[in-house]
This record gives structure tokens, sequence and C-alpha cells, in this order.
């Protein structure tokens, strides 16, 4: 505990700049006897005095009485002036106004004194203590190389430069986002005005239990058809209802001849979700004339192109599977009036393959499409973009049917989806672009005071000569410590060198004289602060 107190004062001293305001010697060389490295009244918090004293009162330490100094160590005899250091110091203030010859003043008010050590990784706290005083005049024939120098000045500017690309960047990259938004908006417009309408959003053409357009739906969780949530013409109530007799009532029920197996019931449901929410169905009414020309029928389809795998899959699920058609029609129409008693039989016996099961089951609704890319699915993962959106695009839908006024504000259509897009990306930008300037203006605001700060000679808090002459650099810049270092944490502004911070606790630096242990291992504790 000791030792690690001296540990931290040496990285102190070798490596925080700020140590260098309490230059002793203002000539440095010319006027010290060479010992341009002597400090004078630097304040330090009490509380790290009254620690180092704590952590080091039982330890062994050699000076001489009258001094009481670190520096008399070479002079004093080893072998009989060894004693703790609460029988050579009072206290935490005396032991550190007299270790390294009045070097440091103990301080009470916290807030006007530096402290030998802080968490590697946060910024030393040392640049806000005292930023009015002045650090001295450069040592005569001293003239240091500031070019690696990372001042405040340097530091903010280059934060404004980084700051003022990213939002060139920013705006670019929105720029050519709105752009490409533009043209799709235009390829929108010239494909609608060539009666092929829009494909994201459309006034619902079937009339059945259909709503008016289609629009965005919260369905239940507990719903078949959540895939249509983003646009759709069957609202929330009709998907609950796909599966069972609310909707079509009980005779067109597809188990009347007894429960499908869950694949098969699936084929049903994915077929039901699809007819009632997707609005591409629309496109393949068969009646121009709705009710008036169809019988009341407006619901009624022809030859919508479905992906030959879709029909295979549900003849394959449903091949062994009971159910109940007149043999003529073949049709699920037919249910009402066939006899479930006598006449159920497996699909396998009433179809002969996908192709005849898709065509006749709903009375030529559906003609089975080998090119795939040409035709329409009954389902599609949940939260994914609707494959059957780019079916298709050039066939137009069908009139609107005659008497039918639909209120289309609800429908989200391309136009509007884009625009929003466009108009909430425009507003990012002008967020963005707003929240940088206030930001560089803060930083140039900064860069004033600084400026006004410096010029006033009080020097700059960040990066500054090394104004000891010992082992110092020229000026402070970050550096890169080894981790096995003591003097880490000053990796970001350092007057200090890697080399010099690897050797802080031996002999390397000052010499054997002058090693703090010479009375013996100090504890851990009182050795960090030396260092």
């Amino acid at each position: 505990a000791c030792q690690q107190h001296f540990v931290d004062e040496a990285c102190f001293y070798e490596c925080d700049h700020h140590a260098g305001k309490f230059r002793m010697h203002e000539g440095c060389d010319a006027d010290a006897d060479g010992n341009g490295w002597q400090m004078l009244s630097m304040p330090i918090k009490a509380s790290v005095c009254d620690k180092f004293y704590e952590d080091c009162k039982d330890d062994l330490f050699c000076v001489n009485d009258d001094s009481k100094s670190f520096f008399d160590l070479p002079t004093c005899d080893h072998a009989t002036q060894c004693k703790p250091f609460k029988d050579i110091y009072a206290d935490g203030k005396e032991m550190c106004e007299k270790l390294w010859d009045d070097s440091f003043v103990y301080e009470t008010n916290e807030a006007q004194a530096y402290t030998w050590s802080f968490p590697e990784g946060t910024r030393n706290p040392n640049h806000v203590v005292l930023p009015s005083t002045p650090f001295p005049p450069q040592c005569p024939g001293f003239d240091p190389d500031e070019r690696h120098c990372k001042t405040s000045f340097t530091k903010i500017e280059d934060h404004i430069n980084s700051l003022q690309q990213k939002v060139v960047e920013h705006d670019a990259e929105a720029a050519q986002r709105i752009e490409n938004m533009q043209q799709q908006m235009l390829n929108l417009e010239e494909h609608i005005f060539a009666g092929k309408g829009d494909e994201e959003c459309e006034v619902c053409h079937l009339r059945y239990h259909h709503k008016d357009v289609s629009s965005p739906t919260v369905f239940a969780p507990e719903s078949a058809c959540r895939m249509y949530a983003e646009n759709s013409c069957c609202t929330a109530e009709t998907a609950l209802n796909v599966h069972n007799d609310a909707l079509y009532g009980a005779d067109f029920t597809w188990d009347r001849c007894g429960q499908l197996s869950p694949a098969c019931q699936q084929h049903f449901v994915d077929e039901a979700c699809f007819y009632e929410c997707d609005h591409h169905a629309g496109k393949f009414r068969m009646h121009e004339g709705c009710d008036a020309d169809a019988d009341g029928n407006g619901w009624q389809m022809l030859s919508m192109p479905i992906k030959a795998s879709v029909c295979d899959k549900f003849y394959e699920d449903c091949k062994d599977d009971l159910f109940c058609v007149n043999d003529d029609s073949k049709s699920f129409f037919d249910l009402p009036t066939c006899d479930h008693a006598t006449q159920c039989k497996p699909f396998k016996d009433i179809y002969a393959d996908g192709k005849e099961m898709c065509e006749k089951l709903w009375d030529d609704s559906f003609v089975y499409e080998t090119n795939e890319a040409q035709a329409y699915t009954w389902s599609f993962p949940e939260g994914t973009r609707n494959p059957n959106h780019v079916v298709l695009p050039s066939t137009p839908f069908p009139p609107q049917c005659p008497g039918f006024d639909p209120d289309e504000r609800h429908c989200k259509t391309s136009f509007t989806k884009i625009e929003d897009h466009i108009n909430s990306l425009q507003q990012k930008v002008v967020e963005h672009d707003a929240e940088a300037a206030q930001r560089i203006e803060n930083m140039q605001q900064q860069m004033l005071n600084l400026e006004e700060h410096i010029f006033a000679g009080k020097g700059d808090e960040e990066c500054e000569v090394c104004h000891l002459r010992y082992h110092h650099k020229d000026v402070s810049s970050p550096t890169v410590f080894a981790p096995e270092s003591a003097c880490r944490m000053y990796a970001e502004n350092s007057c200090c060198t890697a080399e010099t911070a690897l050797n802080v606790h031996n002999d390397a630096l000052y010499g054997a004289d002058f090693t703090w242990d010479r009375c013996g291992q100090l504890s851990p504790a009182c050795q960090q602060h030396f260092v």
C-alpha cells in the first residue's frame, strides 16, 4: 500500500505537465546548479497526503533528522537510521511538505489542489485545477518542437472538421436517398397513369367481407392472416374468422367430412386469407359490373395464375384427407348440396393432381402456372413484404363497381408511403444539421474562450511544453504505455515517455541511491504513493 503512493507520485512528476507550473527556478539549469527539475509549493489534496501517511506510517524509511527529505537518501545511514514514517513525520501534512523539500503544499481546499492519481481511461482531473496559474517561461535556449502536441485548439479543430465532414457525408447520403425515392415516385406515376394501378395500395375490387380500400391493419395475435398487416383488404374481425363457420356459414366449412389434417387445413386458411386480404385478388374479378351483372356475385374471380408449386404442395398435403364435391363440377361451392354421409372421398380420388385441384376446387378462379415469376402465392412469412406486389404489374385493376365511391383517405398508397419517407428524411436532415451546427458553434465558442485564456498568459491546460527538464519530453503528447506500466492513466497526454513510465519504480530512473525501499521493501500501498 505504501509503495503504491511512491509510484503514483513518480508518475505524476514525470508524466503530468501541470507539475511544470511549479518549477522552482525560472532560469532552469542556469540558476539552479543543474537543478532544472526542482518544484516549489504545488498544492496537493489533503486527502491524498493523509492517505499516503496512513498507508506508510508503519513502513521504514531513512532521512536526516533536520531536513526529513527524500533527497537525503544517499547520505542517510540505512544500517542505523531507518525508522517508521510515523516516527519521522507527525502527519500527512508534514510528510507531503517535507518529503520532497517543499515541492508540495498540503491543501484542504481540494478544488484548488492537484492529485497524484486518477483512474486509467478517464480525463486527467488536474486539467481543471488552477487554470489561472500560468506556466513559467520556457528554459533559456530550449526550443521545443510542439508539432506533436495535441493542444486544446487542435483537438477542438479536429472535432469540428470531423463533424463538418460527417454533416457533408450525411447530407450527401440523404440527398441520394431522396433522389432515389423521387425517381421511384416518377416511375410509379408513369405506371399508374398507364392504367396499371398501384401495387402497394388499391381499392378492394372484390365486394364480399372486404374493406373499401386496402390499408394497414392491426391483427390479433391469434389471427391467421397476420402477414397482411402492412396492407390489407380484410378487417381484423374477418381475419379472426377465416377458419370457422362465422365467415361463410356452416354449409361451407371445409371439414364437413371430418377434421382435415393440420397441413391440409393450413392451405384452406392461406387461400381464405389471400382471397379476403390481398388486394391483388381484385385484379381478377370476373364481373366488370359487379353485382349488377352477376346475380349478386360481385365477389367471384376468374383465372388468377397461382404458382404451380403452391398447388402441388396443396395436393400433396391433402390427398389423403376426405372431401365432398359433385362429380361433375368438383367445386367447393357444391358443399351445401353434397351428401356428406355417402359422397365423402379422399382428395386423390377427386382430383388427378395439383393442377386439377387448384383449377376446379374454386370454379376456375385460379390457373395453375408453371412460370412462377408470373404467378401469385397464397402465403408468405409474416413481417416480410408481400411478394405479390411485383407479380404482373402490367395487369390492370378492373373499373370500380357502379355506384361504389370508396373513401381512399385511409389508403397508404405507394405515393403517400414514399412521400412520408421523403418528408421524414428531410426533417431528419434538418434536425441533424441543426444539431451539428449547434455543436460546432459550441466548440467554436470553446476555442474563443480558450484563446482568451491562453492570450492572458494562462497556458493550455490540455497540452503544454514540459517545463520540468529531467527525464521529460519536450512537450506533452499522447503516449502508448506498455500494459505493465504504472503510469497508464496519462496515456492521453503525457510528459513522460513510455520507457520512463516503465522505470518509475526501479533503480533505472533515479539511481540506486534514490530507491525508496533502501530500508526494506515498502508495503504495496505505501509504494504506490511514491509511484
